[in-house]
C-alpha cells in the first residue's frame, strides 16, 4: 500500500515539475513597425512584468523583428521606445498564459505599429524629404551667378 502511495506521490511531482519546467518555455515574438507599415529597425523594446518591473531590453533587428525567449506564465508590457525617429513610444499589453495541455511553452504575437509624433498644434512630427522637385537648368545657372556675385562683395 506504502508503495502504491509513494509512486503515485512520484508521479506527481513529476507531473508538477514538468508544468513548472514549461512555463519558462514561452515567447513573446513581434514585429515594430511604423504608421506607413514599413519596419522600424533599431529601436529599444523593453519587456515589463505586471509590476511595470523590467525583465529585459532588446532592440529590433533590420525587419523590425523583436523575440523575447523563456518567459514563465503571467502578464507582461512590450513598450517600445523609439529614440530619435519621429514615433510616439507606446506600449501593449500581452497575457502569456499558455494551454498548458499541448505539452511545451507557446509563442505570443505582438505587432506594434507606431504613431508619428505630435507637435503643439497636433501635427504629425514628420523627418526626411517633405518635397522634391528638380532644379531646372536656367535656375542653377543664376543661382551660380548670384554666389559669384556675392563673393565679389567680400
Amino acid at each position: 500500500m506504502f508503495a502504491i502511495f509513494a509512486l503515485g506521490l512520484a508521479l506527481s511531482i513529476g507531473q508538477f515539475n514538468s508544468v513548472i519546467a514549461l512555463q519558462g518555455r514561452n515567447i513573446i515574438d513581434g514585429r515594430v513597425v511604423g504608421s506607413d507599415r514599413s519596419p522600424v529597425a533599431n529601436v529599444q523594446v523593453f519587456l515589463q512584468d505586471e509590476g511595470y518591473q523590467y525583465v529585459a531590453v532588446i532592440y529590433t533587428d533590420g525587419s523590425g523583428h523583436f523575440r523575447f525567449n523563456n518567459l514563465k506564465s503571467g502578464s507582461y508590457y512590450v513598450q517600445v521606445e523609439p529614440g530619435t525617429t519621429p514615433y510616439e513610444r507606446q506600449s501593449q499589453r500581452v497575457e502569456v498564459f499558455p494551454f498548458v495541455d499541448r505539452g511545451g511553452g507557446e509563442i505570443f504575437r505582438v505587432d506594434i505599429v507606431l504613431r508619428l509624433r505630435r507637435d503643439d498644434s497636433n501635427r504629425a512630427v514628420t523627418s526626411g524629404v517633405i518635397f522634391y522637385q528638380e532644379v531646372p537648368g536656367a535656375a542653377k545657372k543664376e543661382f551660380g551667378r548670384g554666389l559669384k556675385s556675392f563673393k565679389a562683395c567680400d
